[in-house]
């Protein structure tokens, strides 16, 4: 056991910045083949495949890079195209064939066919005419152009999944609806008419107490759910929406965190700075009260870093609590260079844990900065919260 007033003043510490960004692909996946949607996973048909021309019977299927979270490859589905009724409609679905979004995008006009790419994971675009009409579909920022659809014209209305009824209340041409779990937004030029559906969020995941709604503007209107909103005048749709790798990744880390109380702190995995080149485990620090923080330097309000914050209270409790048996861990998601600069920069004097994710996985953090207390016996007793403990909390665990 290695008591906190053992560990030296040599130890300098930070919040982690976890990577939750996934592992990127640079060449793009462009889709061009002919012939039915493939199911997910399913072989891409031979290129001695019969041609079908661009026109009416037109579809193709490109799928979407994997996301690469925890640390096996996590599926994403594909992005589907097809011609019906001389407008070219696209959607995306799930690895498991779930809908996440349909899209009536345009008139057909021309031979060239729509370009779709999935250059990274996470990031998905559609482009046709030219980049006139186009879907970006990218870590959950959600950008389109479709073509306006007159009274007078003719064209494949999308029906709503689960829904007897039309969508949208009186005069309104916007329907926020609930189906398995999630909140869709559909919009089309008139009651009825939808010619857009999106997949807007998870009934799990709303954090701000407003589940879903709309707003009708005399342009734009609103679809919403949760903090998440999607915004349409006629043509231009744009807002924000959850993904669904996002979506499974958020509920795996809840559960995570769900059985962390009461159980041992998860293993520390990353390099150690400011230790002395010494490797520290729980193991070490049994009989210590720890004060674990991860933090994310990216997260910033009006440009400064959001854990900056945090700082000062910090270094107030290191100085106050270590000779009583405090221990304050950083866990910061960057590469060991950025950790040792940002040791140098606010001069921290406890120890620093250099994370490539792993044990910002174990954890389950989802929002950072983050604050775990440990008891003495390596147990978690309070965390995943976005503020420090209280000293009372403090206090209780050192038993005073």
């Amino acid at each position: 056991m290695v008591r906190a007033d053992q560990l030296g003043r040599r130890f300098c510490g930070r919040r982690c910045l976890t990577l939750i960004a996934a592992v990127c692909c640079t060449l793009p996946v462009v889709g061009v083949a002919n012939g039915p949607p493939a199911a997910p996973g399913a072989k891409t048909p031979p290129a001695s495949a019969p041609a079908v021309k661009f026109g009416d019977g037109w579809r193709t299927a490109v799928a979407l890079l994997p996301h690469a979270w925890p640390k096996d490859d996590f599926p994403s589905g594909e992005c589907r195209a097809w011609v019906e009724q001389g407008w070219l409609i696209a959607e995306r679905r799930t690895d498991q064939n779930e809908l996440e979004w349909k899209i009536v995008l345009a008139k057909v006009a021309g031979k060239e066919p729509p370009r779709i790419e999935a250059p990274a994971p996470g990031r998905l675009r559609l482009s046709y005419r030219d980049g006139r009409y186009f879907i970006r579909d990218e870590f959950g920022e959600f950008r389109c152009v479709r073509q306006p659809k007159p009274a007078d014209v003719a064209w494949p209305a999308i029906t709503l999944p689960g829904r007897t009824n039309p969508g949208g209340a009186a005069g309104h041409k916007i329907d926020v609806f609930h189906e398995k779990g999630w909140y869709f937004m559909a919009a089309g030029p008139k009651r009825g008419a939808v010619d857009c559906l999106v997949r807007l969020n998870h009934q799990d995941l709303i954090t701000n107490g407003t589940l879903a709604g709309v707003s009708i503007g005399p342009a734009v209107q609103r679809g919403h759910s949760g903090e998440l909103t999607l915004m349409d005048d006629g043509d231009l749709l744009v807002g924000e929406r959850l993904e669904e790798w996002a979506a499974r990744r958020a509920l795996a880390r809840r559960e995570i965190r769900a059985k962390l109380r009461g159980s041992p702190a998860p293993e520390l995995a990353g390099t150690w700075l400011n230790t002395g080149g010494e490797r520290l485990t729980w193991n070490d620090l049994k009989g210590n009260a720890v004060l674990l923080v991860f933090c994310r330097s990216s997260s910033a309000i009006n440009g400064v870093p959001a854990f900056n914050q945090h700082l000062p209270p910090l270094k107030q409790l290191y100085e106050k609590y270590y000779p009583k048996g405090l221990v304050i861990l950083g866990v910061y998601a960057h590469t060991v260079k950025e950790a040792e600069r940002f040791i140098e920069e606010h001069h921290i004097e406890f120890p620093v844990l250099s994370d490539a994710s792993d044990t910002a996985d174990r954890f389950g953090i989802e929002e950072q900065p983050s604050f775990f207390l440990i008891d003495r016996q390596g147990k978690v007793v309070w965390g995943n919260l976005a503020t420090l403990p209280a000293t009372a909390e403090i206090e209780k665990l050192l038993g005073e």
